[in-house]
């Protein structure tokens, strides 16, 4: 599998990352097609446009919008599948592993990486990549903003398991949390990143580009 889990790969520039990223699709730049999954719909398409502002720098020009959660019935899956990326955007983990539980579409992700596919995921995008939820669950627990974020019909931390470690973006802002949540856990590695940091994983070879923290499980 080929997989990229960014915190934010925007937020500081790494140029490396984000090169080695699309070298892994194996074609030339204005030639790679992005699939873009929003967390929850993104009706005026801000995040969906400086996504492509952002990618487009590259040379990329080939972008599908793929809304699991209001426009569903507007997706075209076939030529979803022949993206070379999907790109898995931030916002609430909760309420993207939701609607990709809601739609099935787990299973899709999961064949199009078997199938060659690349898969980007950044903040919560990246989050539901791993085996767990766990941490972004305790985290807005102890934050206290939990209640607000669940959706009515969330039901399980788990998460898609397309890597055996855990992943926390924003590290920066969660120092804290992170000496708290890590002191007892031993199930997986847990990778922490800064912002503009990003894991690339690629078969079984594992990068860290930026600033990123792998806390080994005891």
């Amino acid at each position: 599998m080929k997989l990229v889990l960014y915190s934010d790969e925007r937020s500081i520039p790494n140029k490396e990352a984000d090169l080695k990223t699309l070298e892994l699709t194996e074609k030339q730049f204005p030639d790679i097609k992005f699939g873009y999954i929003p967390s929850s719909s993104d009706k005026n398409r801000k995040y969906f446009n400086e996504t492509v502002s952002f990618w487009s720098q590259y040379g990329v020009t080939n972008y599908i919008y793929a809304d699991i959660e209001d426009e569903y019935e507007n997706i075209d899956l076939e030529e979803l599948k022949k993206c070379d990326v999907i790109y898995l955007s931030g916002g609430n983990t909760f309420q993207f592993i939701t609607n990709i539980r809601k739609r099935k579409f787990d299973n899709f992700l999961k064949e199009f990486a078997l199938n060659g596919g690349v898969l980007i995921g950044v903040s919560a995008g990246a989050i539901i990549l791993t085996p767990t939820l766990e941490s972004t669950y305790e985290y807005h627990k102890d934050f206290g903003d939990l209640n607000i974020l669940l959706p009515s019909d969330f039901k399980e931390v788990t998460g898609l398991g397309l890597v055996d470690f855990e992943f926390i973006p924003h590290f920066e802002d969660k120092s804290d949390f992170i000496t708290k949540y890590t002191k007892n856990k031993g199930e997986y590695n847990i990778m922490c990143a800064n912002g503009g940091s990003a894991v690339i994983v690629n078969g079984d070879i594992v990068s860290l580009y930026g600033k990123v923290i792998n806390i080994q499980n005891t």
